[in-house]
């Protein structure tokens, strides 16, 4: 969400002290789509769980490169093979792609309107859902999804 005046004298009226508390975007700061708020309902709370956490590990290109077991540590996991599972899931759903090269798996993380096409495409989304969908990435004058 793009903060305006508007909404920053808001928050200076609601919340006087935010500047102490709030994360200052400028470093090390990694935005989640808006999109991805209306296929939440579509993961379950592990695969959520690994999707953000390779959205904070990706750079500008999308792409991240941690290992399993570094996943799996990181998120307090003993089973390596439920984060690959998790991560094949993920896959599947077209939320990501991985690719093995030189025994590094390399992950990229897509945009969530490839989910959202394969949602529809598998007849998962609701029209009333998908018209929801294209009416934000419209309001945010973000490209359609194409079917």
């Amino acid at each position: 969400m793009v903060v305006t005046d508007r909404n920053l004298k808001i928050r200076r009226r609601v919340f006087p002290n935010a500047e102490a508390v709030v994360f200052k975007n400028v470093r090390g700061f990694v935005s989640l789509p808006i999109l991805l708020r209306k296929l939440l309902r579509y993961l379950k709370p592990k695969q959520l769980e690994v999707l953000v956490y390779l959205w904070l590990r990706s750079d500008q290109y999308g792409l991240c490169y941690p290992t399993v077991e570094e996943i799996a540590d990181e998120l307090g996991q003993q089973n390596t093979s439920r984060i690959r599972k998790t991560v094949r899931d993920l896959e599947e759903m077209s939320f990501l792609s991985t690719s093995v090269q030189r025994g590094r798996t390399y992950f990229l993380v897509h945009d969530p309107r490839h989910a959202v096409a394969k949602l529809r495409k598998r007849g998962k989304l609701r029209d009333d859902e998908f018209d929801e969908i294209k009416d934000l990435l419209d309001m945010l004058k973000l490209p359609p999804i194409k079917e």
